[in-house]
């Protein structure tokens, strides 16, 4: 009867799980780079290697290319060895994009790597010369009303945020292509000047022509000749353009022609910084390691048991639990040193401040730890910073709306000068000391004869922080006249024999003379 018995089926093999990968880890020294060629790493280094030219229609002319292709001076030199996973690293830090640069900025710590500079550099304000007072008035009000200050601040601060910032000086004018011809600040007329509008660089698309696509030795080589914005053109000589940091030429299509911005720059060390401060409490509550001695053959012979044991421990675990032990087993614990945690927390966020241009206590408000305890070389690395941002960000913005605040609203071009108050605040006993030593020295100067008095009054009438305020006409002196030039015509005419005539106080100078 073994025919009527069903064959044993073949054994089904069951499918090997495949290896599980390690994933790679989250900063950009982690990733495992794979060996690449020369040409896969120039098509990932420069994505976009030519500008072509824009005609009015906003459309791309194929025959009017760089004349000069530059792959054959860009070329990657093999020469060094180099290896690839090391050129792979370099090319993960291409060009992020300036809508990941908007989200990146949404950060706690890149808002305030990008927003306290500008506003520091900002923060006193600047003094407009070169006008009569009541012209400078009428100029420091208008800029009032129109927050020229809060634009200023706006233009240094995106500037950081996107590597490149756009200014608009909005102007109405009766020519349809006001803008799309060359800057002529003859074609303001008065009261045309309105404003200053800034855009966003995903709003704009650069259009170059002529030989700044062309010819690499012109001297606007690469750069656009007009914006694109809301489908209208505006030749480049009415806006005022500023970069963070400028790329090679190679690379200024990539970027959109703009500059390298502050997150792309910041967003690992940002990263780096976060998470070491996120790992300070997780090693905190998990510090202690136990150690019970276990016989690992007696545990896995009944698995259930010794889980559930193991679980039992784990929920009675904490410092106000109880551990129930056999009289053999042997237990011991184990702490994970935290002295040096809260210094190399500190040292990341120190070096995200690096990044930045900024001292870690302008960045966080804490003293710093490590590198320099007193924070002196930040301090004065910082202003230099400062008043980079005042020279390079916003004194280019300023002199072009001055020039057309001026025309628009004086009729004419006034050469102005744009003068920033000093960075630093000093604190009233810095200023107590500072006009104690002014008075001392005018005092021993007018001692000695080097000044008179009258000098030293004008001189303090001057000085806006002297806390004085004087009269046009000082007392005791009418049409220009003196006290002193008084009493020399006076004491001329005693000895003259000529009459003098009565004062209108009741006391004549001649009384106060014989008092004397």
């Amino acid at each position: 009867m073994k025919w009527f018995r069903p064959k044993p089926s073949d054994p089904v093999e069951e499918p090997k799980p495949e290896p599980t990968k390690k994933p790679p880890g989250a900063f950009s020294t982690h990733k495992q780079h794979q060996p690449v060629t020369l040409e896969q790493i120039e098509a990932a280094a420069f994505p976009v290697r030519n500008a072509r030219t824009i005609d009015q229609a906003g459309k791309a002319m194929d025959d009017a290319s760089c004349t000069q292709s530059p792959s054959g001076a860009y070329r990657f030199a093999t020469v060094g060895g180099v290896p690839d996973n090391v050129i792979g690293w370099f090319l993960s830090q291409g060009f992020i994009g300036h809508q990941l640069c908007a989200v990146m900025a949404q950060q706690w710590l890149v808002n305030r790597a990008c927003k306290i500079p500008p506003e520091d550099a900002t923060r006193n304000g600047w003094k407009i010369t070169g006008l009569s007072a009541d012209k400078i008035q009428r100029l420091e009000k208008l800029d009032r009303k129109r927050g020229i200050k809060r634009q200023v601040q706006e233009y240094a601060r995106f500037n950081r945020v996107f590597g490149i910032r756009i200014a608009i000086f909005c102007v109405d004018s009766d020519d349809p292509k006001y803008y799309e011809n060359p800057f002529n600040i003859d074609g303001v007329r008065e009261g045309s000047y309105r404003g200053i509008s800034q855009v966003d660089p995903y709003w704009c698309a650069p259009e170059l022509e002529g030989v700044d696509v062309s010819d690499p030795s012109s001297e606007n080589f690469y750069e656009p000749t007009y914006w694109r914005i809301s489908g209208k053109r505006y030749h480049r000589s009415h806006l005022v353009i500023i970069r963070y940091s400028d790329v090679p030429d190679v690379l200024k299509p990539t970027y959109q022609f703009g500059g390298l911005p502050l997150p792309q720059l910041i967003w690992e060390r940002v990263y780096g910084a976060e998470r070491s401060a996120n790992e300070g409490p997780q090693l905190l509550m998990s510090k202690r390691l136990n150690v019970v001695k276990t016989d690992l053959e007696q545990a896995m012979a009944d698995p259930d048991k010794y889980i559930e044991k193991q679980q039992s421990f784990a929920e009675s675990r904490d410092n106000f639990g109880l551990l129930n032990i056999g009289m053999e087993d042997d237990y011991s614990q184990h702490e994970t040193s935290l002295g040096d945690v809260d210094a190399v927390i500190m040292t990341e966020y120190q070096l995200v401040a690096a990044v930045a241009e900024m001292p870690a206590t302008k960045l966080l408000g804490t003293s710093p730890k490590g590198f320099n305890p007193t924070g002196e070389f930040e301090t004065g690395a910082y202003r230099e910073t400062l008043a980079g941002i005042q020279e390079h960000s916003c004194t280019p913005l300023l002199d072009r709306h001055y020039q057309l605040q001026t025309k628009s609203l004086f009729g004419e071009v006034i050469d102005i000068e744009v003068v920033w108050n000093p960075l630093d605040e000093p604190t009233e006993t810095e200023q107590a000391q500072t006009g104690l030593a002014r008075a001392q020295t005018a005092q021993i100067y007018q001692e000695l004869g080097v000044v008179s008095q009258e000098q030293n009054q004008r001189k303090l009438k001057d000085d806006e922080s002297s806390g004085y305020e004087f009269d046009e006409v000082e007392d005791g002196e009418e049409n220009g006249e003196s006290e002193t030039d008084r009493l020399q015509t006076v004491l001329q005419s005693l000895a003259s024999g000529a009459s003098v005539p009565a004062q209108a106080t009741g006391i004549s100078p001649v009384d106060e003379v014989q008092s004397r």
